[in-house]
């Protein structure tokens, strides 16, 4: 079941790839108030574009966005996560609650960095891939190179796959290879 944010004041850090995903599924969901909504990024021209495509107001000015909210979405790469912390540190309060998306940052992490009492959680990213179109994308976007050739292809990952299924026998929940 989806958590209705509709009627709280939601910051998004890190309207990026993972951020903005998230930004306009919320917002198309009915999951989001576009009025409660903000969302920041690094760059004001991006801000610019994905405000005018979202309809919310996107900036660049994190402390802004965090003083104004109930709930923080922190999407931001993880190598960033520690410095983003500490920068809204100042307005973030216990009555905010922050989600992380961010992978391998754990939720103790951002509580130390945010030097309080502030209840964080993670929400993990469900990557699974359910068809062989999907497997491939992963594959190629993570620039993982099959033996032979520059790039994944249905058949490629459908013969893998069945060479694997050939090698592994689950017997009473146990893979035996």
């Amino acid at each position: 079941m989806a958590m209705d944010f509709s009627h709280k004041r939601v910051a998004i850090l890190g309207a990026g790839k993972i951020g903005g995903i998230l930004l306009n599924a919320l917002l198309e969901k009915g999951l989001l108030s576009p009025t409660l909504t903000s969302a920041t990024v690094q760059h004001e021209d991006r801000a610019r574009v994905l405000s005018e495509k979202l309809g919310v107001p996107v900036s660049t000015d994190n402390l802004a966005a965090v003083s104004k909210a109930d709930i923080i979405f922190v999407c931001v790469k993880p190598q960033v996560v520690q410095e983003l912390m500490e920068q809204v540190r100042p307005a973030v309060s216990p009555d905010q609650l922050v989600i992380s998306v961010a992978a391998s940052v754990s939720t103790s992490q951002i509580e130390k960095a945010l030097g309080g009492n502030i209840p964080v959680v993670r929400a993990i990213q469900n990557t699974g891939a359910y068809t062989l179109e999907a497997i491939c994308c992963a594959l190629n976007e993570r620039s993982v190179r099959p033996a032979r050739g520059t790039r994944w292809y249905v058949s490629s990952v459908a013969n893998l796959l069945a060479r694997a299924q050939k090698l592994a026998e689950v017997r009473n929940g146990i893979v035996a290879i």
